[in-house]
């Protein structure tokens, strides 16, 4: 399809002007990243919606609140692998009950992901996430909490966090 031709030759440029103009590398890797963003949610589109959304590995540092607009509607979304430093738009897809952001750079509390009410599964580890115990309020029908690699919540122990999410932390 020409799409996936204009997308390639896009790529192509971006990898080549980053070659040319090292100074602006961290720009040309982040429009890489953004072009292939779209790429996935225009696919995932086109097939109606279903199914889940995948952005795995693609070196996103951040979802604009245009991208989350445009994955209005998904249940199921797959971050891992990326550099994504914040939550931030992604806390307005209410619709999801699957999060996985894996292997991320995020930072800020665990609490700030139960905004999100429909949750039964979520993904949290190897990130840089706290646990400010005070606020925390879990989705009702979470069944599943992957802390792991967030020294400063696993740091907590097992027993506390089983208190905390007594169906949920396994």
């Amino acid at each position: 399809p020409p799409e996936e031709a204009t997308l390639s030759s896009c790529l192509s440029s971006l990898e080549r002007m980053s070659s040319l103009d090292p100074l602006r590398r961290n720009f040309y890797a982040d429009s890489k990243a953004d072009a292939l963003m779209m790429q996935s949610l225009t696919m995932w589109s086109g097939q109606g919606r279903k199914g889940d959304l995948k952005l795995v590995g693609l070196g996103l540092k951040k979802i604009s609140p245009t991208a989350a607009a445009f994955a209005f509607g998904v249940r199921i979304l797959r971050l891992d692998e990326n550099e994504l430093h914040e939550f931030g738009p992604l806390l307005g897809l209410l619709s999801l009950i699957e999060l996985s952001v894996s292997k991320n750079q995020i930072r800020g509390d665990v609490a700030e992901i139960f905004a999100l009410k429909r949750l039964q599964y979520v993904d949290l580890s190897w990130n840089y996430l706290s646990a400010n115990l005070g606020c925390w309020n879990p989705p009702e029908k979470l069944q599943k909490i992957d802390l792991s690699g967030n020294t400063n919540v696993t740091e907590l122990g097992h027993e506390k966090l089983s208190q905390l999410f007594p169906t949920a932390w396994k």
